[in-house]
């Protein structure tokens, strides 16, 4: 019988600029400043909902610190939409914000790949996985994150057009059925994923009512 045989090895957490400890860091605040940049070049007039943004992204850090949490890019969409629904006047570059959280996305989730088993987002061993510092063939779950939203951005860029709700939903749906295959994810980021889809199915009801009555 045939044994598959890797030869790609790479030593994780891979080196990037300064240190291996930092690999993590600085490639989910070039992906934070990318996706920022990004907001403003589309709508220079977006200033206050990318300073909600910062400020939400700093406290999810130090929440997660706290209590050892790991949910950033769940969390990221939760409270932004609790920010929506609370603060109408964000509401009109929310589709703005979408575009560069997806492209963001792209960008940071390499911060998981890098960084490998370190981070806790490794899938489970499969023979056609890679090694990402454990020994064991694991699924790049994280990479295959990156590319769905590559994907995503794909579609928004050949229609020429952002819809922040169906984005989000989207990218909850794939989390669902990609955390199964992360051992050291637990059933309550599914629970996470599906209130996050709630609360913007809420939101697309009440911007769908106010567009009524104007």
């Amino acid at each position: 019988m045939y044994e598959f045989q890797h030869h790609f090895y790479v030593e994780y957490p891979i080196h990037v600029a300064i240190s291996r400890e930092y690999t993590h860091v600085i490639v989910e605040c070039c992906a934070f400043l990318f996706g920022v940049a990004l907001i403003l070049y589309k709508d220079a007039k977006a200033v206050r909902i990318v300073a909600f943004v910062v400020v939400q992204y700093a406290l999810i850090f130090l929440i997660q610190k706290i209590f050892k949490s790991g949910r950033t890019q769940l969390d990221g969409p939760f409270y932004v939409v609790i920010g929506l629904l609370f603060i109408p006047t964000l509401r009109e570059h929310a589709d703005v914000l979408a575009w560069g959280w997806v492209n963001g996305l792209i960008v940071g989730r390499w911060a998981c790949f890098l960084t490998g088993v370190q981070d806790g987002t490794a899938g489970d061993e499969v023979w056609w996985g890679l090694d990402q510092g454990d020994g064991k063939y694991r699924i790049p779950s994280a990479l295959f994150e990156s590319l769905f939203m590559c994907a995503m951005g794909l579609v928004i860029a050949k229609t020429r057009r952002v819809n922040g709700v169906y984005c989000v939903i989207a990218y909850c749906l794939f989390r669902i059925i990609n955390d199964v295959f992360r051992p050291h994810v637990g059933i309550g980021y599914a629970y996470h994923a599906v209130a996050t889809i709630t609360l913007f199915i809420i939101y697309a009801k009440i911007l769908s009512k106010s567009k009524k009555i104007q």
